[in-house]
């Protein structure tokens, strides 16, 4: 679901972001709220799936798993918005990182 998100986005995230924060300050998020009731259905039932594995799966309620995947897109996002022009982000951001994030987000830092 995160990869197809970032694909959708990818390439308009330019003029995304800013109307996105147009609607945080001006309107205080209605439009945004609208757009988020219709996707919040599907997010939820995709992390229903993750109910249904076996394995050592931490009790996370599935709003607070969307929560924080959302929380992770968005940062990617803003990261990519403010740092993608600085040498050092260039020099030291791999190609994948998207990815590793994601990566991050289901089985976290720790190397078990």
């Amino acid at each position: 679901m995160a990869v197809k998100v970032r694909e959708g986005v990818m390439g308009v995230e330019d003029n995304l972001l800013p109307l996105v924060f147009i609607d945080f300050l001006e309107f205080r998020g209605r439009y945004l709220k609208r757009i988020v009731a219709k996707v919040i259905p599907s997010g939820l039932s995709f992390f229903q799936k993750f109910g249904s594995r076996k394995g050592n799966l931490r009790k996370i309620p599935r709003p607070i798993m969307l929560r924080a995947l959302t929380a992770l897109i968005i940062g990617y996002f803003l990261t990519e918005l403010i740092a993608r022009d600085l040498p050092i982000f260039k020099r030291q951001m791999p190609k994948d990182s998207f990815e590793q994030l994601i990566e991050i987000y289901l089985h976290g830092i720790l190397q078990e």
